[in-house]
């Protein structure tokens, strides 16, 4: 049975019926945190069932987020970003399976660890591989330009880490990381057409 941790067996669907997708039914739908407005710092109170972005800030009308840090894990959001080099300044890399490298930033601290993807060059299930290297490393969550077939999607979701895509190319990795601290990043809500 896997630990989510990343030392059990292969990580799949379970024989429930939520579908692997989490607490409340996925797509930031689960109990806890709050909502924030990335212009004025309003909060408001996560209702359960709702998504934070397709709520508008009662001051200043701008489209609220889901809160980054992990309240409940007691600490900073780790955030896994694919990139061409092992430097904040390298560009994002597009695919999340085939990238070069996987740089983890700490969200507050802004501190950096790169990882070579020993998974990119596997001819099938590199998405799974990737999405094991940084579940064990205790990643929160993904930012990339696209995940790929459902197989890594269900990988992610599964190790809990949260997906967000459509990070750009013509980025900097600590541009994509500053802009996704702005909340200016969306959560993922399906796998490749699923």
């Amino acid at each position: 049975m896997p630990r989510r941790d990343g030392t059990g067996p292969e990580m799949g669907r379970g024989a429930g019926k939520g579908g692997g997708r989490g607490r409340g039914g996925g797509y930031a739908k689960g109990p806890g945190g709050d909502c924030i407005c990335p212009k004025c710092g309003e909060r408001l109170v996560h209702q359960l069932g709702a998504t934070c972005y397709n709520q508008k800030c009662p001051k200043c009308g701008s489209t609220m987020i889901r809160e980054l840090t992990l309240l409940s894990k007691g600490r900073t959001m780790k955030l896994c970003v694919s990139a061409i080099g092992r430097e904040m300044t390298s560009k994002v890399y597009g695919a999340f399976g085939r990238a070069p490298y996987l740089l983890i930033v700490d969200t507050e601290t802004l501190e950096m660890e790169a990882l070579d993807n020993t998974a990119a060059n596997v001819s099938q299930g590199a998405g799974i591989g990737t999405a094991q290297i940084i579940a064990n490393k205790g990643v929160d969550a993904l930012l990339t330009g696209h995940v790929g077939p459902t197989n890594a999607y269900t990988a992610l979701e599964s190790a809990g880490i949260t997906i967000y895509e459509g990070a750009s190319i013509d980025d900097t990795v600590q541009e994509t990381v500053n802009k996704f601290t702005q909340g200016q990043a969306k959560e993922s809500t399906d796998a490749g057409g699923r």
